[in-house]
């Protein structure tokens, strides 16, 4: 069982006509580093973005993790990679936040 924090962030069409909400994450890799993922959710199952953040477990058969090559777009070079965090099944949790805790 995994289970990560997922956080809501709106944002708008290049030309500014439209908003929307992307849902991320950060992934621990195995070795200890972090990675960003957008995370995606079934349609009929969408957590509403005012729910957000949440704590969110899952399997990982539920899941699937996609990589994709990001690309200037003038010059075509690749620049970077994005993450994509597929979810098929999922618990969601409300997300209790820990950032502070280290502070006085």
């Amino acid at each position: 069982m995994m289970t990560i924090n997922v956080f809501a962030k709106k944002r708008s069409t290049k030309d500014g006509s439209k908003s929307f909400y992307t849902y991320i994450t950060k992934l621990t890799k195995k070795d200890g580093t972090l990675m960003t993922a957008s995370v995606m959710f079934p349609e009929d199952d969408k957590p509403k973005a005012d729910e957000f953040p949440l704590t969110i477990s899952f399997e990982k058969a539920d899941a699937n993790l996609s990589h994709k090559p990001i690309e200037n777009e003038e010059t075509g070079e690749v620049v970077g990679e994005s993450h994509t965090l597929w979810l098929k099944k999922f618990t969601k949790s409300a997300y209790h936040d820990t950032s502070l805790d280290d502070f006085e």
